[in-house]
C-alpha cells in the first residue's frame, strides 16, 4: 500500500491543499494557541515563541523526529497544525513519499517515508492500536473522531476537496465477510463521518439471477479525477470475476453515474485485481499488470476519445497471481515512480 502527501518542495510547485502562500502572512503570524504556559520555558530562551516557531518551520522535515526529543514544548510545536500552516505560508512545505508495509512476522504495520531533499528513507514511529473511532495523521499523531457508521476492511480510499472518501470494502456479517456497496466521507474540519449514497452497480442487474446471487459487487480502486471520484468495479466470487466498468461520484450533486464505456471497460488490470491509478498534471494513469504473454504497461486515459493509450510500454515487473498485488503507483514530484518489491 502507499500514499503521498501532496505538498510543495519549491515555489514553482503546487502548494499544500492547493493554496499559494500569501507574501506578507508570515510577518503577521501569531500563535492561535500558546505553546508554553506560565512557568514553562520558551521554545528558544530569549526569543518570543512566534519567532521560534518561524525558525522551526524552516527546518528540514527530516530533522523533526529527532527535534521532538529536545523538550515537551518542542514536541508540542512540531506536532501542531500551526507549524504546518506556517510552513505552507513560507513556501517551505516538502513532498514526501510514504509506504505502509507489514513487518516480517506480519504482526505490525510500519510506515516508511522517503525524503527527496536528503535522498533518505526513514522508519516512522509505530502506529498505536487501531481503533474504529480514530484517524491517524503522519507526523500529527492520532485524532479522536466520530466512528464510521459501518465498520469495513479492504476498502478503497481517496482525497477529494480536502475530504477523505472511503468506498466499498467488506464488513463482518452472520455468514462471514459481506461486500459493501456503501461509502462514507470524513471532513477533518468537523471531525465527523457522513454517509454517501450507495454505489449503484447497475450493470449487475443485467446478469442472470443465478450469477447475480453468486457474484458480489466490489470496488477495485478509486481515484480523484477532475473534481469527482472514479471507482472501477467488479463482480466477484472466488475464483470467478466479471469486470463491470465503474461509477463516478459527483460531490456537487451527491450522486453516482456510470463511467464512460471506454473508460470503465478498458481500465487496465486483470479481473478483480486492485486497479492502481494516479493523476499527474491532470492526466489519469493506470497500471496494466504483466501477463505470461506480455509486459506490464502504464496507460493514460484520453477523455476526448474515451480510450486508454499506452504511455509506458514496458514496466520491469513479472507476472503475479490475481490474489497478489505487490505494486505501488503514486504521484510524486510531478512524476509517477513505480515500486515493485524493491524495483523502481
Amino acid at each position: 500500500m502507499g500514499a503521498f502527501l501532496s505538498s510543495a518542495a519549491s515555489k514553482d510547485q503546487q502548494w499544500e491543499h492547493g493554496e499559494a502562500p500569501r507574501p506578507d502572512s508570515s510577518k503577521s503570524m501569531r500563535l492561535s494557541t500558546p505553546l508554553c504556559s506560565h512557568g514553562h520555558p520558551r521554545l528558544i530562551p530569549g526569543l518570543p515563541d512566534e519567532i521560534s516557531l518561524q525558525i522551526l518551520a524552516r527546518m528540514p522535515r527530516m530533522g523533526y523526529l529527532k527535534a521532538k526529543m529536545v523538550s515537551r514544548s518542542w514536541k508540542a510545536a512540531i506536532t501542531s497544525a500551526e507549524l504546518y500552516r506556517l510552513r505552507k505560508e513560507l513556501g517551505v512545505a516538502e513532498e514526501w513519499l510514504y509506504i505502509l508495509m507489514k513487518t516480517a512476522d506480519d504482526q505490525k504495520l510500519v510506515w516508511h517515508a522517503f525524503d527527496p531533499v536528503s535522498n533518505q528513507w526513514q522508519r516512522l514511529p509505530l502506529m498505536p492500536g487501531i481503533s474504529h473511532s480514530r484517524v491517524y495523521g503522519l507526523g500529527l499523531g492520532d485524532l479522536e473522531v466520530s466512528p464510521m457508521s459501518t465498520g469495513r476492511a479492504f476498502c478503497k480510499t481517496s482525497l477529494l476537496n480536502n475530504k477523505l472518501y472511503v468506498v466499498g470494502g467488506v464488513s463482518k456479517g452472520k455468514n462471514g465477510l459481506a461486500p459493501l456497496k456503501s461509502a462514507e466521507v470524513f471532513d477533518p474540519a468537523t471531525g465527523v463521518w457522513a454517509d454517501v449514497p450507495d454505489m449503484l452497480f447497475s450493470k449487475s442487474q443485467a446478469l442472470p439471477m443465478s450469477l447475480a446471487d453468486l457474484l458480489k459487487p466490489i470496488a477495485t480502486g478509486v481515484t480523484s479525477y477532475r473534481g469527482k471520484l472514479y471507482v472501477p468495479q467488479s463482480l466477484y466470487s472466488w475464483p470467478f470475476a466479471v469486470d463491470v466498468g465503474g461509477e463516478i461520484f459527483d460531490p456537487e450533486t451527491n450522486s453516482w453515474e456510470q463511467m464512460p464505456t471506454g473508460m470503465g471497460e478498458g481500465w487496465p488490470a486483470r479481473q478483480a485485481g486492485t486497479k492502481l491509478s494516479v493523476v499527474i498534471d491532470g492526466n489519469l494513469y493506470a497500471l496494466e499488470p504483466a501477463t505470461s504473454s506480455g509486459n506490464a504497461k502504464i496507460k493514460m486515459y484520453d477523455a476526448q476519445e474515451d480510450t486508454w493509450k499506452v504511455a509506458v510500454s514496458k514496466v520491469p515487473v513479472g507476472a503475479f497471481a490475481e490474489s497478489d498485488s505487490p505494486y505501488l503507483l503514486v504521484g510524486f514530484l510531478g512524476k509517477a515512480p513505480f515500486d515493485h518489491q524493491g524495483c523502481r
